[in-house]
């Protein structure tokens, strides 16, 4: 089952686990946040574009971009304090 737009829910077994749509990598257990398996590039707040304000607090953010290991799809960006935990975009049931 699709859950992303390259990511998707597949039986293993007994369990489930998140995989990538394209190459079929396996990140880990549904139970998982996905983010913490992929390859993350990390970038400074600017490169989110020329509509972002320059003098709110960017030295204290960043732009972080997930990507699949095998195939190295983006699957996902965030934005965040520098130095913070990643985020969670979704929580599947087991």
């Amino acid at each position: 089952m699709r859950i992303a737009e390259n990511l998707q829910l597949v039986s293993d077994g007994d369990s489930r686990v998140v995989a990538c749509y394209r190459c079929g990598h396996v990140y880990g257990p549904a139970t998982d946040n996905v983010k913490e398996h992929a390859r993350m590039k990390t970038f400074p707040i600017t490169k989110a574009g020329p509509m972002l304000n320059p003098w709110r607090a960017v030295d204290d953010f960043e732009l972080r971009e997930f990507y699949c290991p095998g195939c190295a799809t983006m699957i996902c960006v965030e934005l965040n304090r520098t130095g913070e935990p990643i985020l969670w975009d979704m929580a599947l049931d087991p």
